[in-house]
């Protein structure tokens, strides 16, 4: 099992360095919450958000490498909830979350400003 989360951790960070990215912390001014940037490799923001007790918590955005925004959503303590945005050229994708679980799903069509689900 050690060895398993140890080939993951490995994997993981091999795959965030290829692609350049470098990880900004920032202290608050509270001292439990940490401001926390993650930039692509041409110094455009990926990801940015803030930690509160090591957990993700409030609301997080991403961003693709020309700086469009492609996601935002809230964290509570470290579980996805509430409603969360997703951007891709032709829709916008609207998610409910409850307790990290997807409940709802709308897909927006951005060319004719409709809905389905």
């Amino acid at each position: 099992m050690k060895t398993n989360m140890i080939l993951i951790l490995v994997f993981v960070l091999g795959f965030t360095f290829s692609y350049g990215q470098a990880t900004k912390v920032e202290r608050t001014t509270s001292p439990k919450v940490k401001k926390l940037t993650q930039f692509h490799y041409n110094g455009e923001v990926a990801q940015q958000g803030h930690i509160l007790r090591n957990k993700l918590d409030g609301t997080w955005e991403s961003f693709d490498a020309e700086g469009n925004k492609i996601a935002v959503g809230n964290y509570d303590k470290g579980v996805k909830s509430g409603t969360w945005f997703f951007w891709t050229d032709e829709q916008l994708i609207e998610v409910e979350f409850v307790n990290n679980k997807v409940v709802d799903v709308i897909y927006w069509n951005t060319t004719d400003r409709t809905a389905s689900r």
